[in-house]
């Protein structure tokens, strides 16, 4: 039964003696909760959660947003992306902006039009690159 494999695995998770080792059973646990167990709510959550632990994957950000447009979760995953760029160490650090650039981008795109959101997020992009005259019009258009 693949729920009680996923609760197994969960139990080895609380076990796990290093990030790496949590990592490798968060991706088993969400690879079951979305192809077999089928619940795309849960495998949305647990990537989250991996975001946590690697908040700049490229690889995990993929999933994420594959499974916000199935789930219709654009803003809740907008709101994910924006938390790791707030929650940034250094937030000028390039794997930072490109997290930053996404959430902008999703903030201002058809499905959520939400330019106050969008903003900061704009602003601290024109900051570290000044010279990227379409960053600057896009920022602009926000504040407006």
């Amino acid at each position: 039964d693949w729920r009680r494999l996923s609760k197994i695995q969960e139990i080895r998770l609380a076990e796990a003696a290093s990030d790496e080792d949590r990592l490798a059973i968060l991706h088993k646990i969400a690879k079951l909760e979305e192809e077999q167990i089928e619940d795309l709510e849960r495998a949305f959550e647990t990537y989250t959660r991996i975001l946590a632990m690697d908040p700049v994957s490229r690889e995990v950000r993929g999933q994420l947003s594959r499974l916000a447009h199935v789930l219709a979760a654009q803003a809740r995953y907008a709101e994910i992306l924006t938390a790791v760029v707030e929650g940034a160490a250094d937030p000028g650090d390039e794997r930072y902006l490109v997290v930053a650039r996404e959430a902008a981008d999703l903030w201002l795109s058809p499905t959520l039009r939400n330019a106050a959101k969008a903003a900061p997020l704009y602003g601290s992009l024109v900051s570290a690159y000044p010279d990227d005259a379409s960053l600057f019009e896009t920022y602009e258009r926000c504040l407006t």
